[in-house]
């Protein structure tokens, strides 16, 4: 069983169709939204466990310095690998994170979603609020951020990653 980050394609996000990871919208305006952000700025990857999407993720960019990261992942997965796939998408987060020179990166996770807020925080973010009826559904999320203290320099290359994720 392996896990590897793949180049994302527009097809992949059919693995989310009947699935409530669009957070109320539907699939076909959710789907678009991701391609329009992959086809902007380039920063969507797929995760395949065993050939099979199992994740896709990215960041957008408000503004310089800032990051906003998300993931989607399918949680259809026998439990003896469910495990598994949560430890490739830790390592893999982190990685991303540690490569991003953002000053400010931001998460939300839906509000009564424990097992997500506990990884928020493996991810090295912190807690900094509640946002109230933030998605489509009205539902309430939580807001967690990585803020960096050293000075942040913008550059035409900041949102470059220093390597790449494919292969992580």
């Amino acid at each position: 069983m392996n896990f590897e980050v793949c180049p994302f394609e527009a097809m992949d996000l059919e693995a989310f169709r009947g699935t409530s990871l669009t957070y109320g919208t539907a699939f076909e305006d959710w789907a678009q939204e991701i391609v329009a952000l992959h086809q902007r700025d380039g920063h969507v990857w797929t995760g395949r466990w065993n050939g099979a999407v199992a994740a896709v993720a990215g960041y957008a960019e408000p503004w310089p310095g800032r990051a906003c990261i998300w993931i989607a992942i399918l949680d259809d997965f026998p439990q003896s690998v469910n495990g598994a796939v949560a430890l490739a998408l830790t390592r893999l987060g982190k990685k991303l994170i540690g490569q991003m020179t953002h000053r400010r990166i931001e998460a939300t996770v839906l509000a009564d979603f424990e097992a997500g807020a506990r990884w928020a925080g493996m991810l090295g973010f912190k807690y900094e609020g509640t946002l109230r009826c933030y998605d489509p559904m009205g539902r309430d999320h939580q807001l967690f951020a990585i803020v960096r203290s050293e000075p942040w320099h913008h550059s035409s290359q900041s949102s470059v990653l220093s390597e790449p994720l494919l292969g992580a």
